[in-house]
């Protein structure tokens, strides 16, 4: 069942379509492109695709920022008249009857006629499918219903077409014949999947695992083929190809590939076409060799579409709403472009592209970037989303154009008809991938927050897709290792994409973000390896409730990195078939209240909403509020990064009656973490290699209690290690938490933070080297309160109070929250 149904998403009901009307759309641009749309795609035409021949010259689109923006497709007011594609409009309320003598746009339709179906007399193809009104009326098919045409944009003949197009062969291949780096390592990838032997056809029954390998090796030696003019390589990957499965039929709900084959059909079938893709494109098969290729893929094109549309996958499907409609729908809508002369295609394009941007532009992602499911599952459906948007791309050349939204997997709105920009082209879609170069861990790497290792993603395309050379600063880090996986491996595609000479550029980011509506606050003081880094959490909204079977109950978890090494760990992803061990409330950073944290569920509703507040940067003091409910409690955690080394963290509990509040702080040291953890009388410390995190933690009300427990991390998919927890325990109606942290090299301050005073509504801890001494009070509640400290009485109101000395000088006060600090000295 579904979570609840998605926000609502105007789509364009759609009777007729005034040339004025088309002519005032503007085109989404992908980055820094101009407001005024001085270089936006001309859409006045959008019918007129009877001379395509320049449409394959696409395959750099480095300069697509230079396309202004649309916030006005769906300000269109009269297209509600057709709301199922399947009957005409209602003309009653139109203008008086137009001639029978006349056809304006010569589509073979007399005005009169156009008029009474509700097409446009001054367009000659009104559904803007690329055939004509007339054309559809002589077939048969519906010119109002743009997945209802005997073939998709039919004038677009040439092969290969997905990725790249006839006109870049030849450079390829010079390309390939002395590739530069990066170009060169991606090359290195492909022949080496490409050289190896493929498994031989399974026809017993249907395997998607097994079926996957083969669809990729057949990819790979079809493109090495057409680089190389290799028949012998062409042959392979054309028997491969031609042995598929295709009897998706097979898998039933009791099976044991249920929930692996709609993903796993997607990834084969998105191989398969670029395999046929490359083969046509290198002229290898001859006639009978297309008809019997194309044959098997289409079968299993049609096939799949069936269970996913409905047969047992669309359960899936429709319970998911993640990236499994999005690879599924992609890789359909991929079908349909690579055949599009077929009477499929128009149906398969339509679904595919609609449900890929239904899921991108709105359900899965916030307008700041953050994607539900986290950026490993941001990185799985990319593959074949990105595929489908350049594929799309080549087509549509950057017009907007008209698709029928099927609602396959989300409720149906009253309008089925969309006017839908070139998405390959708008800012949005940059804006989501660069939401993970804004929160990547020092080194590059993503936190693994939710169902996530610290995963990179395929920024070499990326730099090409979007023409942004940031992305190729990110993709040079060495802890990414040029990756090219996302989904579907993109080494192929980078190669023939990204072009050579683009120098990379640090992407124009600022180091510290508060991301509200993506729920991400980082603090940093660099993006290298070694350096400081913090997350801090406040999910809430969509980026929360749709992340629904990949989400973690995390509230305001905290992640702390430092010298190289992640301190307070995230629990991570294992893998789905091991997700129990990492993915409950007590695997991360958080309080449970009487043994419970946020709502823990599989599938339905997981987490708590919770908001980020107080982001500031004064002084080099960062700091962020992240506040939440659950429980029956209201809970909210401070957390202040200094430039010296130190992260002090005030959490507030309160509720209506007393309850047992327990703190749990997962550090990398401990079990099989290849790291140490010591106790201390009041925390402890976690030690890898040469850097060290050491704690002090307390309770401002009532006796405390420490403890520690092993638990399981992961840092990438199938990594399980253990590492120490630090409890620490307290009861009260309301009370708070005070965690001072060093962190460093060890010996660079004399000893650990230790705690000074804890109980009478107040907990003072303290941290000391030479010269230096910081003081760090916390408090549970906003009313006004005096607390001793060894610096002299502080008077104040604020939750959390540093207070700073520096050899002999004065005392630094600094307050977060509340509205006045003062020290008194003694």
């Amino acid at each position: 069942m579904n979570a609840g149904p998605p926000a609502h998403r105007p789509g364009l009901g759609f009777a007729f379509l005034p040339l004025h009307v088309l002519a005032t759309l503007q085109v989404l641009g992908c980055g820094n492109g101009p407001s005024n749309g001085a270089d936006g795609a001309d859409v006045s035409d959008v019918s007129d695709l009877s001379d395509v021949s320049d449409l394959s010259d696409v395959s750099d689109v480095s300069d697509v920022s230079d396309v202004s923006d649309v916030s006005d497709v769906s300000d269109v007011s009269d297209l509600s008249d057709v709301s199922d594609g399947s009957d005409g409009a209602d003309v009653s309320d139109m203008a008086a009857p137009l001639p029978c003598d006349q056809d304006q746009d010569s589509d073979g339709l007399a005005d009169c006629k156009e008029q009474e179906l509700g097409t446009d007399p001054s367009v000659a193809d009104t559904d803007t499918d690329g055939t004509g009104d007339g054309d559809e009326v002589a077939d048969g098919t519906d010119p109002l219903d743009p997945s209802s045409a005997g073939s998709w944009q039919p004038g677009y003949t040439g092969y290969p077409r997905l990725v790249f197009g006839p006109e870049d062969i030849e450079a390829l291949r010079q390309r390939a014949k002395a590739p530069s780096w990066p170009h060169d390592q991606m090359l290195l990838r492909v022949r080496a999947r490409a050289g190896a032997a493929a498994s031989p056809p399974k026809t017993d029954f249907y395997d998607p695992t097994y079926e996957l390998p083969r669809a990729e090796a057949a990819r790979a030696k079809a493109f090495t083929a057409l680089l190389d003019e290799d028949e012998a390589a062409a042959d392979e990957a054309l028997q491969i190809a031609l042995g598929l499965n295709w009897h998706i039929e097979e898998v039933g709900l009791q099976s044991p590939f249920y929930n692996k084959t709609d993903i796993h059909a997607a990834e084969a079938l998105v191989n398969y076409c670029e395999t046929y893709d490359y083969l046509r494109g290198g002229g290898f098969l001859d006639d009978d060799e297309v008809a019997a290729l194309e044959d098997v893929i289409v079968k299993l094109a049609a096939t799949f579409e069936t269970q996913a549309t409905k047969g047992p996958l669309a359960f899936l499907l429709m319970t998911a709403q993640n990236n499994h409609n999005i690879k599924t729908y992609a890789s359909i809508g991929i079908a349909g472009i690579t055949f599009s002369h077929r009477p499929e295609a128009a149906r398969w394009v339509n679904r595919g592209y609609t449900e890929v941007h239904y899921y991108l532009d709105d359900f899965q992602t916030t307008a700041d970037g953050g994607y539900a499911e986290g950026v490993a599952y941001l990185n799985y459906g990319a593959g074949e989303a990105l595929t489908l948007l350049r594929a799309v791309h080549r087509f549509a050349k950057g017009k907007v154009l008209l698709y029928r939204n099927f609602y396959d997997t989300r409720d149906k709105q009253p309008e089925v008809y969309s006017l839908l920009p070139d998405y390959a082209l708008s800012p949005h879609l940059k804006t989501i991938f660069e939401w993970v170069l804004r929160i990547q861990m020092p080194g590059g790497l993503s936190p693994n927050v939710d169902d996530s290792g610290c995963s990179p993603i395929p920024s070499g395309y990326l730099a090409a897709f979007c023409g942004d050379p940031g992305f190729l600063w990110h993709w040079y880090m060495p802890a990414l290792e040029l990756s090219s996986y996302a989904g579907v491996d993109l080494a192929a595609d980078t190669f023939a994409l990204l072009p050579e000479g683009m120098a990379p550029m640090p992407p124009d980011l600022p180091l510290d973000q508060l991301l509200f509506e993506a729920g991400d606050c980082v603090f940093r003081d660099g993006f290298a390896h070694d350096s400081t880094y913090l997350l801090l959490l406040g999910e809430h909204g969509k980026i929360r409730a749709n992340g629904q079977g990949h989400e973690h109950p995390d509230a305001f978890q905290l992640i702390l990195a430092a010298g190289g090494e992640q301190l307070l760990l995230d629990s991570g992803y294992i893998s789905w078939e091991q997700k129990d061990l990492v993915s409950h409330a007590d695997n991360h950073n958080l309080i449970l209240v009487d043994g419970k944290g946020p709502i823990d569920s599989i599938f339905l509703d997981v987490g708590s909403d919770t908001v980020l507040s107080g982001f500031s940067l004064d002084g080099g003091l960062k700091s962020c509020v992240s506040s939440t409910q659950y429980e029956g409690a209201e809970l909210s955690r401070t957390a202040v990064l200094t430039p010296w080394g130190v992260l002090a963290v005030l959490d507030r509990v309160s509720s209506n009656k007393p309850r047992e509040w327990k703190l749990l702080w997962h550090g990398n040291g401990g079990g099989t973490s290849g790291g140490q953890f010591n106790p201390l009388p009041t925390g402890g410390v976690w030690q890898r290699n040469a850097v060290q995190l050491a704690a002090a933690v307390a309770a401002s009300a009532g006796e405390s209690t420490r403890g520690t427990v092993d638990d399981y991390h992961s840092f990438s998919y199938g990594q399980k290690l253990t590492h120490t927890v630090l409890q620490v325990v307290a009861g009260g109606q309301v009370n708070a938490f005070l965690s001072l942290f060093a962190f460093g090299a060890p010996g660079a301050w004399d000893s650990p933070p230790a705690v000074l005073a804890a109980g009478d509504g107040a907990v003072v801890a303290a941290l000391e080297r030479t010269g230096e001494t910081l003081y760090a009070v916390g408090t549970p509640g906003d009313a006004p309160v005096e607390v001793d400290t060894p610096a002299g009485t502080l008077s104040t109101d604020a939750p959390l109070v540093l207070l700073h000395f520096i050899g002999s000088g004065p005392c630094a006060v600094s307050f977060f929250g509340g509205t006045f600090a003062e020290l008194a000295d003694e």
